[in-house]
């Protein structure tokens, strides 16, 4: 079974990072994809790498990238399915999980 876990950001190690890493030890074999990538502690991604979008690149996006992005929860509704492939979210805020549901628009 392929396994892919997306994660919005990852720039400091909080609480969405702590379930990451739980996840990531559950599926060892999974890839890993967030927007950006600033984590200097790659202990919570097991030091696998990140594969991160094209705002890892831009000019700032250290300081910038939730201007760039300010509702995450768009970034979750941008992953490619299939009729044979099942989607398994974990949503942290219930903003985000009523964006996910479309029971209300994004900031």
């Amino acid at each position: 079974m392929k396994v892919a876990i997306v994660h919005d950001w990852l720039v400091t190690s909080g609480g969405a990072e702590k379930v990451l890493e739980q996840m990531i030890a559950c599926f060892p074999q999974a890839d890993i994809f967030s927007l950006v990538d600033f984590l200097e502690d790659r202990s919570i991604v097991h030091n696998k790498p990140v594969k991160t979008s094209f705002i890892q690149r831009l000019p700032y996006a250290k300081k910038k990238y939730r201007g760039v992005f300010a509702a995450d929860a768009a970034c979750y509704r941008t992953v490619s399915t299939y009729p044979a492939m099942t989607l398994c979210s974990r949503v942290h805020m219930r903003w985000r999980r009523a964006c996910w549901l479309g029971l209300t628009r994004p900031m």
